[in-house]
């Protein structure tokens, strides 16, 4: 699997996952999503990281782990920028003001950029606790 490979499907899980779990929320009446994402974001690298690795034999050399890192952030940001501005055009929504967005988008950008990086650099730990890759 290749990287482009790999941030498609990142692409395709995490969404998929924010989705599912949207409707559950939904369905169960929570109206609080804290800490959701960052359960969802785990979920989606540890489930595609493991395709990568099952599929080359190997985890991300250090180039292939900065792209990797760096094009889940970019994608993970398009979505948080959707689900920030999605509300605004519903009926009766509002619009953040650009520097508000811009803010919260910074802030979560750097938190997620924190997370991204830690699961992906412990997700090698465990692949080779399960002997998928060597150590």
């Amino acid at each position: 699997m290749n990287l482009q490979n790999f941030l498609f499907r990142f692409f395709l899980v995490y969404t998929g996952l924010m989705i599912a779990a949207w409707f559950v929320l939904v369905l169960l009446r929570v109206s609080n999503f804290i800490g959701l994402d960052a359960a969802m974001l785990f979920g989606a690298i540890t489930i595609v990281s493991t395709q990568f690795a099952k599929k080359n034999g190997r985890y991300f050399n250090s180039e292939e782990k900065t792209k990797a890192i760096l094009g889940m952030l970019s994608i993970d940001l398009a979505i948080q920028l959707l689900l920030s501005v999605l509300p605004a055009v519903l009926p009766g929504g509002r619009l953040l003001s650009p520097l508000m967005l811009a803010f919260m988008l910074a802030v979560v950008g750097i938190l997620h950029f924190l997370a991204i990086f830690l699961f992906v650099t412990i997700e090698r730990r465990f692949l080779v606790k399960r002997g998928l890759i060597e150590g």
